[in-house]
């Protein structure tokens, strides 16, 4: 379908309405737009001219007693290590330093080469009169000066996987994203959501040593003023999401906060500069709000998290007010909308729920910090509840998470990271751990711990002292798109519901009736991920393809159809053919039926604690596929043409076909945005009606 289409498919499923009144906002952008790229032209975009009241920054974070801290406190040293040589490890990058000239490895064979490779910089700023628009350059060369030397400035404008760079002059309205092989815009705005900043100031915390602590609070200070140099307001990638820029002013202030806490006295100047900066990116985000009448989602969000954190912080004038009622107004409204009455996430995706969860913990917490006399509104409070009983009953007993709909390994404030240390020293992050989470729910209700980790004792003293009730899983939990059910050592994550966002499905992926299962949240059975969007379209499509889940399949149709040729296709659904319905939940037996294909798919678990007999019944005439995705730490070995035995970690299990022998294919697992690894795949097909599986736990210990 072209691109003219699609958009004429998309206005005649819209209310009259909302087409309307968005058409008309629209035009109001277009008359407007060449106006406020003038004025950003013609005189200096940085708040120069903007009198700030001459109080400090507030203060509201204390950091867990160090006891609590020691496991953590090599890991903390590896990243800080990393991230003071300017190696960034982001979206599956690898440890890859970052500075202007560097020459990336490709993404999918697509390579950019950097347009300038011999790159001076000096101490007075004077190279920036290269690189930033002549009206910004006397306010950036002087906080470039603020910089301790000698130090080497980051690229901020490059994807370091694919070696492309967008321009620090060009306005950020005009700037094109998903337009080309390989690039990714997502690469140079993680970066810049400076998570590493947090790090740098918990390994502050952590250390003995005091000139490397040094060494950590002026890297901070650098890395800042280095960014605030090199990208004035309005200008340059980094400015193109609103929802990017909110984040950056959380982590920006937060980390701070950490350093401030720990009595580092950093100078007037600094503090001064980076004070203005954070009004920049409030108003910037506040004039750029993501929010749309038709469907609005974790964007939309982030923006009012990200807003009212810099209005907690910033000194009380007349705009920071308007901001915090304005922030507080919307989250409250974002809750109760992005958020389902049973309290599941309306994008339909795990890992966007762990997102979103992030965003209004710390949102709320450090707001109850700032404003004692706040209270959370009773239907706000009950939807947390129900966000707190959703997010118990989907993480696996080792804190995991399946990877059900899209994932981009997004966090919002990450302190205190899931991070293992390999024999080289190297520090590798694990986008799959959920426990934070939980921890930060039950901090802000006031739920009695049920693990230890350090950002429940963070957020439980932003919070202070209120007693909440314990809403515990129950071995089956039912969700608008998910069923999480415990028999025993055995976890099922059964993908049965709506696609999300309101039908347009943009983060769900084909995989109605697929499910995941690990054995005392040890994975066998995954969902194998997402991997990438924009850079890799086809690849994108892929990993949302019904094949590439543990589900039947009706040759080689598709659940749901999606269009293709432009960004948006990436992040929509042709609607929901499926209409998939529950048709029995009880303590033995799960039933689901979908109507994505010519005939309807139903598919039956009944299940004991050490055995699932799994039924799958079509009556399409065409050849039918049922696969399941192995995990890629998982060994297997044929025991004979219809079963499988698979064992990791000393569980061993086995996969029984009754009619059609299984096959082993060669598939591919994604952890986490950016990464792709081999993994295998049993599959069986046939032209039966009726498909019958066993897997039996042989040995659990």
């Amino acid at each position: 379908m072209s691109p003219i289409n699609q958009t004429l498919s998309r206005i005649r499923s819209t209310p009259i309405d909302i087409v309307v009144r968005k058409g008309l906002h629209k035009l109001k952008r277009s008359i407007t737009k060449p106006f406020q790229r003038w004025n950003a032209v013609r005189k200096p975009t940085y708040s120069v001219q903007v009198e700030l009241p001459r109080q400090p920054l507030k203060s509201f974070i204390t950091l867990p007693p160090l006891e609590q801290t020691k496991d953590y406190r090599r890991t903390f040293e590896a990243l800080a290590n990393e991230y003071i040589h300017h190696r960034f490890d982001v979206l599956g990058s690898g440890w890859v330093e970052n500075k202007h000239g560097v020459h990336c490895k490709g993404t999918g064979g697509f390579t950019y080469q950097p347009q300038q490779t011999d790159f001076t910089t000096d101490e007075d700023g004077n190279w920036l009169d290269f690189v930033i628009r002549k009206v910004n350059a006397p306010v950036s060369k002087s906080i470039w000066q603020h910089i301790d030397f000698p130090y080497k400035p980051i690229d901020w404008q490059r994807d370091i996987k694919s070696g492309f760079s967008w321009s620090e002059d060009t306005w950020y309205k005009d700037i094109t994203i998903g337009f080309g092989k390989g690039i990714d815009a997502k690469v140079p705005w993680e970066v810049a959501r400076f998570h590493h900043l947090l790090h740098l100031a918990v390994a502050h915390y952590c250390s003995g040593d005091e000139p490397y602590k040094q060494q950590l609070q002026h890297e901070f200070r650098n890395q800042v003023l280095d960014f605030i140099s090199t990208n004035p307001p309005q200008f340059g990638i980094q400015w193109k999401s609103s929802m990017d820029v909110a984040i950056r002013i959380a982590n920006v202030l937060v980390a701070f906060d950490l350093f401030t806490i720990q009595g580092v006295v950093f100078d007037d100047d600094f503090v001064e500069i980076l004070k203005h900066s954070i009004y920049e990116h409030a108003n910037h985000v506040y004039k750029n709000l993501e929010w749309s009448e038709g469907m609005r989602g974790n964007h939309y969000l982030a923006n009012n998290c990200g807003l009212l954190i810099a209005a907690c912080y910033l000194p009380d004038f007349p705009e920071q007010q308007q901001w915090l009622t304005f922030s507080i107004e919307q989250i409250h409204n974002e809750i109760l909308y992005q958020f389902n009455p049973d309290g599941a996430n309306f994008e339909a995706s795990i890992p966007y729920h762990r997102l979103s969860a992030e965003m209004i913990v710390w949102a709320m917490a450090i707001l109850k910090k700032a404003k004692h006399d706040y209270t959370i509104p009773t239907d706000v409070h009950n939807r947390l509840q129900a966000i707190y009983s959703f997010t118990a009953s989907y993480i696996y007993t080792t804190g995991n998470a399946p990877q059900i709909g899209d994932n981009d390994s997004g966090r919002f404030l990450p302190i205190f990271p899931s991070v293992y240390i390999t024999s080289t020293n190297t520090p590798v992050f694990d986008y799959q751990q959920h426990q934070h989470v939980l921890a930060g729910l039950e901090a802000l209700l006031g739920i009695p711990a049920s693990h230890t980790h350090p950002e429940y004792t963070i957020i439980k003293e932003l919070v202070g002292t209120n007693t909440g009730t314990l809403s515990s899983a129950t071995n089956k939990y039912s969700s608008t798109f998910l069923q999480c059910i415990q028999k025993g050592n055995i976890e099922l994550r059964i993908r049965a519901g709506e696609i999300g966002q309101k039908g347009k499905g943009g983060h769900a992926h084909n995989d109605q009736l697929s499910f995941t299962m690990a054995i005392k949240g040890v994975e066998f059975l995954v969902d194998p991920g997402t991997f990438v969007y924009a850079p890799l379209p086809d690849e994108r499509n892929t990993f949302r393809s019904t094949a590439m889940h543990n589900t039947l399949q009706v040759g080689n149709q598709e659940q749901n159809t999606w269009n293709t040729g432009t960004l948006d296709s990436l992040f929509w659904l042709q609607g929901d053919k499926t209409t998939t319905r529950i048709i029995k939940h009880t303590d033995t037996e799960w039933q689901g039926e979908h109507y994505g294909f010519t005939s309807p798919h139903k598919r039956t678990f009944t299940f004991t604690e050490t055995e699932i007999q799994l039924t799958d019944e079509c009556t399409a005439p065409e050849d039918k596929t049922i696969r399941f995705h192995l995990h890629p730490a998982c060994m297997f070995s044929i025991k004979d043409a219809n079963t499988v035995k698979i064992e990791r970690n000393g569980i061993e299990l086995e996969i029984t076909t009754v009619n059609n022998q299984l096959h082993i294919q060669q598939s591919r697992y994604s952890r986490g945005y950016g990464l792709s690894e081999p993994s295998t795949v049993l599959v069986c097909w046939g032209k039966e009606n009726v498909f019958q599986t066993h897997i039996r736990l042989i040995k659990s210990h």
